[in-house]
């Protein structure tokens, strides 16, 4: 990385060029813009670190959409339903642009079914395992 021609060429180069303030690798993007799909060029997160709790959500999937038939989520006004399952549905196609919120909201509303209430006997409590 020390050669000097390089070094000599990235410096002839304006700043406005290389960098854009809230873009990472703004000049590598504008160079393959064409040539590499925007999808991929604009993704945040690199695929090998979504494959495998991306893999688990897909397997666990009929579960997981059973887990909002009763949801303590929905009942407290946190999400809608209808559209969690949407989004659980598009995940488990393998279009995971809202996967994060959607592994909170799964870990949330397990959280909530673990937690003691009046209502429920020790024996109705959720037991639901997931493994990313």
């Amino acid at each position: 990385m020390l050669d000097k021609d390089l070094v000599e060429f990235l410096f002839s180069i304006p700043r406005e060029q290389l960098v854009k303030p809230g873009r990472r690798r703004f000049m590598m993007r504008r160079a393959l813009q064409g040539i590499v799909p925007d999808q991929i060029l604009e993704r945040r997160r690199k695929a090998f670190q979504l494959r495998a709790p991306l893999h688990s959500l897909q397997q666990a999937y009929r579960r997981l959409d059973r887990l909002w038939d009763d949801s303590r989520l929905a009942d407290l006004g946190f999400v809608e339903v209808d559209v969690l399952r949407r989004e659980l549905k598009r995940c488990a196609d393998g279009e995971p642009e809202w996967f994060q919120p959607l592994f909170r909201a799964i870990a949330f509303e397990l959280w909530l079914r673990a937690l003691p209430s009046r209502e429920q006997t020790p024996s109705s409590t959720a037991s639901f395992a997931f493994s990313a």
